[in-house]
Formats: C-alpha cells, sequence, structure tokens
C-alpha cells in the first residue's frame, strides 16, 4: 500500500476506496491495514476538504523512506539476479519485457 501511495506521486495520497480497489482488499482489510500503517508512523489519515464524507491517506516522510530504502533494496537484488546474463542476453531480455509491458497496459489498467 505504501508503494502504491508513492507511486501516486507528490503529494502522496490516495482515499482509502481508490487503495481498496488497486490492491484488491475490502473494506475491513483496508481499514486494518491503515490502522496498523499509521500506528507505525508510515501513513497519516485526515478528513478530505473538498469532500467530508470522505478521508485522504498520506504518505509520511518516514513511509517514503521506508519504501525508497526497499525499491533500492530491491534494485540492487535484482542486478545482482542479472548480472550472471551477458550484455546480448540483456538487451533480449529488455525486448522482451517492453513487449510483455506494451501489450498488457491495456488491460491492467489501475491495478498495475
Amino acid at each position: 500500500m505504501v508503494r502504491r501511495l508513492r507511486r501516486a506521486g507528490d503529494p502522496f495520497t490516495l482515499t482509502p476506496t481508490v487503495l481498496a480497489r488497486t490492491l484488491m482488499l475490502s473494506p475491513a482489510a483496508m481499514t486494518n491495514r491503515l490502522d496498523r500503517l499509521e500506528a507505525a508512523g508510515r501513513i497519516a489519515r485526515r478528513l478530505d476538504p473538498d469532500n467530508r464524507r470522505s478521508m485522504l491517506v498520506t504518505l509520511t516522510a518516514a513511509g517514503r523512506a521506508a519504501v525508497d530504502a526497499a525499491v533500492g533494496e530491491h534494485v540492487a537484488n535484482e542486478r545482482d539476479l542479472l548480472s550472471v546474463l551477458p550484455a546480448a542476453d540483456l538487451a533480449e531480455l529488455d525486448s522482451l519485457v517492453r513487449r510483455l509491458s506494451a501489450a498488457w497496459a491495456g488491460t491492467v489498467g489501475e491495478l498495475g
């Protein structure tokens, strides 16, 4: 969920409804996760000033730092995994992944 908020871009804010749909969670599961993330200081919840019936979920600085650190570790791990392939194979893999991504772009929508 914090990754999804990070990908949303500045100000790193979405509604619980959008988050639940994106993550395919029930409202109860969404509330449970939000409660735990808020207690951990990763997110903050506040009333939506444009819609008093809705809440906004915002990634905190601590949440953003945690996501950025995890992404950095993930990228380093990918680099290690792919280091066994020669340059020609990496170029072919890149081409294949780009073709797959282009083919899926229209079918994944907001779930991606």
